[in-house]
């Protein structure tokens, strides 16, 4: 029933247990597993011209994008090591990365990649930030175009 399972990802203790969920659900259902992870668009800096005068706009651009491809690169490799242990389990799995707000690459991505299940953490990396901008776990919940398994 669940062949194509999507296990959504920030690293955290409780998407660490949500992968180990993951995996035993792709496994009894011989299906593959999507191992996500977002590069958070809040964990960017910002650099504005007032913290960084001497840049200069151009400069400033620059720097900004820099700072996206090397987190965007740290976590590629995060995951693939998450990945690699997964298939070492006997697990088809397939690494994806996006960038922008989670809930919302969460949920884009089941679409497009026509998920039966998200296993996530009930909570991940954002703690109070969270309870005052919207969990991530809630808006995945409420928006996604399958059930969502919610791990503790």
């Amino acid at each position: 029933m669940f062949r194509r399972i999507l296990w959504a990802t920030d690293f955290s203790e409780h998407a660490t247990h949500a992968r180990d969920w993951a995996v035993h659900c792709a496994r009894c259902s011989q299906g593959k597993l999507f191992a996500l992870t977002v590069v958070d668009v809040a964990d960017l800096p910002v650099l504005t011209p007032v913290a960084a005068p001497e840049l200069g706009q151009a400069n400033l651009a620059g720097a900004e994008q820099w700072a996206e491809a090397e987190l965007t690169e740290a976590v590629r490799q995060r995951l693939a090591q998450e990945v690699a242990q997964i298939q070492q389990a006997g697990v088809e799995a397939e690494p994806v990365v996006r960038l922008g707000m989670p809930w919302r690459e969460i949920v884009a991505a089941a679409e497009e990649l026509d998920i039966d299940m998200i296993v996530m953490g009930a909570h991940g990396k954002r703690g109070l930030r969270a309870l005052m901008l919207g969990n991530t776990t809630d808006n995945v919940t409420r928006r996604a175009p399958c059930p969502v398994m919610i791990i503790r």
